[in-house]
């Protein structure tokens, strides 16, 4: 079996702090993953990409949801902890308190 890729989503009703802190979401989290890019950043949506020992890991994030995907991943311990690392920073800073929808995905073929 081989899993072909991993999706973690959460939804949240109220992200509005997102137009004041995806900057300092991108700087929390280029301090601790120094790998880290941004490949796009407007006032809907940001999107990074942590590009490590394994295929990219990418991260997007709105003021209504954040996920992380990873395809063909070999191990699941950096994607879990870097999963782990960006939705805190981005619970933190955008102030989320309650999540609408939880989705964590593995898709195997």
């Amino acid at each position: 079996m081989i899993l072909e890729r991993v999706i973690f989503e959460i939804r949240y009703a109220h992200g509005y702090l997102y137009w004041d802190n995806c900057g300092k979401i991108w700087k929390e989290l280029s301090l601790k993953w120094p790998n880290i890019k941004l490949d796009e950043v407007d006032t809907s949506k940001a999107r990074l990409t942590l590009s490590k020992d394994e295929t990219p890991i990418g991260l997007g994030f709105s003021p209504s949801k954040a996920d992380t995907t990873q395809d063909y991943p070999r191990r699941l311990d950096t994607y879990v902890e870097f999963t782990n690392n960006a939705i805190q920073n981005i619970c933190k800073y955008l102030e989320i308190e309650a999540y609408d929808y939880l989705f964590p995905v593995w898709v195997h073929s």
